[in-house]
């Protein structure tokens, strides 16, 4: 009888150093997460923060655009602010990167902005943070 007591204690204690162990692993693994979200929120927001320079130097050079800058600023609406990462909050941050590209696709093709440094400055800078992004 005392060694059937023995074993179930030392089971019950082994089950609850396995919970243990289990909490502090995903505890770890969610602080971890949360810190790479924490990151990527911040590059997220220079990304937001360098954008309305490249849409105000695109606008005045393609004026003809305005549907194009009005995509990309109700795409950038839906991404701010920041939430907590869900797969719905990456897949409208992808979609505000493939309006970007539309945009930059479409300021390739005018000279004005092909030789505006600050334009290429912005684009550059954008581009990079995205790369970083992806």
């Amino acid at each position: 009888m005392l060694n059937t007591i023995s074993l179930v204690a030392g089971l019950m204690i082994l089950v609850v150093m396995a919970v243990v162990a289990t909490y502090f692993y995903l505890t770890s693994k969610h602080q971890e997460l949360m810190e790479e979200w924490y990151i990527l929120r911040d590059k997220l927001r220079l990304r937001l923060d360098r954008l309305p320079l490249v849409l105000e130097l695109f606008r005045n050079a393609v004026p003809g655009e305005t549907a194009l800058v009005h995509s990309v600023i109700e795409e950038k609406s839906k991404v701010w602010p920041p939430e907590k990462p869900t797969s719905d909050v990456v897949h409208k941050h992808l979609d505000l990167t493939e309006k970007l590209k539309s945009l930059f696709e479409v300021a390739a093709k005018h000279e004005t902005l092909k030789h505006n440094l600050v334009f290429l400055s912005a684009k550059k800078d954008l581009q990079a943070i995205n790369d970083e992004i992806e």
